[in-house]
């Protein structure tokens, strides 16, 4: 097994699931790493997003799309993209009727 180090690191929801100690150990060595190696960081998490992003890109419908404005206003492109305030009013609706 070659354990070389590479220039890249991919990490697909790294964050996902971590109870609080263990999500800050990993982002303090992400912080560490961040200078000497491209981190490709998959993560649907907001604060995540914003800490460590120089370049976000969002995908949609199988397309890569570079988003350009602020890591803190993701949320609402992401609703606005996926309707999902429309959903989230239709589930209210659900409840409300039970």
């Amino acid at each position: 097994m070659d354990l070389t180090p590479t220039p890249y690191i991919i990490a697909d929801e790294i964050f996902s699931g971590l109870d609080l100690e263990t999500s800050i150990i990993i982002q303090e060595l992400f912080f560490k790493i961040i200078g000497k190696r491209k981190i490709i960081l998959v993560s649907h998490e907001k604060n995540i997003i914003a800490k460590f992003s120089d370049n976000i890109l969002i995908m949609s419908d199988g397309t890569l799309t570079k988003y350009r404005q602020d890591p803190n206003l993701i949320d609402d492109f992401i609703k606005r993209g996926e309707q999902i305030d429309d959903k989230t009013k239709y589930i209210k609706q659900l409840f409300d009727s039970l």
